[in-house]
């Protein structure tokens, strides 16, 4: 009887002590990934402020945009939808006018910006400063589509409209030698009123 009261003991402790151990292994795989995870997201924002810090070349009065509204907070806007016309365009950088100008000559006649990701508040305390907002998406230009990333601001307006001003950061915009080595991506400021 003792044998078995004995065997019975140790098969539970050697139970309870692998039971611990795989746990232990399992919080340590956890912490693992949710340091990769936190990396990554600082690299991400360290790459979005360095983005935002760069010269505007260009400025955009918004020709018209979806906005989803939540309606318990006046301030939050979810940009669904962005239509800039060339026509809006202006360079805002006297010195790079060259440069200016080839980036015009490049872009279609209509830009627009989607996203069916829902924006969120920005969180890094440095891009928070200037930007509430943000959100993905990609920017269609005739057939071709590009990787985009908006930063933005919505103001209610006394009037019942909404203000938008922000940045549109379109990345790997082709043909544009000196853009596509040193202001990749095109930032261009955003502004319009619905």
């Amino acid at each position: 009887m003792k044998n078995i009261i004995l065997l019975t003991s140790t098969l539970f402790l050697s139970f309870v002590i692998i039971s611990c151990s795989e746990e232990g292994s399992e919080k340590n795989k956890s912490n693992s990934d949710s340091k990769k995870s936190k990396e990554i997201y600082n690299k991400e924002d360290d790459q979005a402020i360095k983005n935002l810090k760069k010269t505007s070349r260009l400025e955009a009065r918004i020709n018209d945009f979806n906005c989803i509204e939540n309606m318990d907070n006046e301030e939050y806007c979810n940009i669904t939808e962005i239509t800039l016309i060339k026509g809006n365009f202006q360079c805002v950088d006297p010195e790079n006018e060259k440069l200016c100008n080839e980036i015009l000559k490049n872009i279609s006649e209509r830009m627009i910006y989607r996203s069916d990701k829902e924006s969120s508040y920005v969180e890094n305390e440095e891009i928070s400063k200037g930007y509430i907002m943000s959100n993905e998406g990609i920017i269609s230009m005739q057939e071709n589509t590009y990787d985009a990333k908006l930063y933005y601001n919505p103001t209610r307006e006394d009037s019942g409209s909404m203000t938008i001003t922000g940045k549109i950061l379109i990345h790997g915009l082709p043909g544009i030698k000196d853009l596509e080595k040193e202001f990749n991506p095109l930032v261009i400021d955003i502004k319009g009123r619905k």
